[in-house]
């Protein structure tokens, strides 16, 4: 279980971008503002600094 404790902000992460995602509709109607959505760029920031976040987490605990 304690995998799991690990995997599960990278699988949260994850689940966030996933349903912040634009439909292909959204896409090919308007591709820049589909993608260009604050939600979209937050969940990709997210999985971007997940591992800084981990590691400066993981040293101030020892």
């Amino acid at each position: 279980w304690i995998s799991q404790l690990g995997m599960l902000p990278g699988t949260m992460a994850y689940v966030y971008a996933g349903s912040a995602m634009p439909s292909l509709e959204e896409i090919s109607q308007a591709p820049v503002q589909a993608i260009m959505r604050p939600e979209w760029l937050l969940a990709l920031i997210l999985l971007a600094a997940l591992p800084w976040i981990a590691r400066l987490v993981l040293q101030r605990w020892r």
